[in-house]
């Protein structure tokens, strides 16, 4: 069963991502969803923010910090990463990227563009 209170937050640096993740989660039910487009920003969210979303959906590859500084930062940070599961959602079909989110508390790592089906799935987990 989908909670659709879940908080989602979405970090990627492509706004037409963000449109289309969130009519799809919308289109599911969950209203809840927080999108941020610049990791730097993406990362102060999470180390200010006193309630950790319900799961984070991480790009890797962005401009300025990409997703692995950002692990890395939240990594040595207070933050409780076991408190919310992580799933890189990433263009990247490199073998090396799927090998280095293995070394990262990650719950995942997706290809975009995600299916209904799958995003469903990991909603359900949570």
């Amino acid at each position: 069963m989908l909670n659709q209170d879940l908080k989602i937050l979405i970090i990627d640096d492509d706004p037409i991502y963000h449109l289309m993740i969130t009519k799809l989660l919308r289109s599911i039910g969950f209203h809840n969803i927080r999108n941020i487009q610049d990791s730097v920003e993406g990362l102060n969210y999470l180390l200010k923010n006193k309630q950790l979303p319900d799961i984070l959906l991480l790009d890797i590859n962005m401009p300025t910090k990409n997703g692995w500084d950002l692990l890395d930062s939240l990594i040595t940070s207070t933050v409780n990463l076991n408190d919310m599961p992580i799933y890189i959602v990433t263009s990247s079909i490199d073998k090396c990227d799927i090998k280095k989110s293995t070394q990262y508390p990650v719950s995942g790592f997706l290809n975009k563009p995600l299916e209904p089906e799958t995003l469903k799935k990991i909603l359900v987990a949570i």
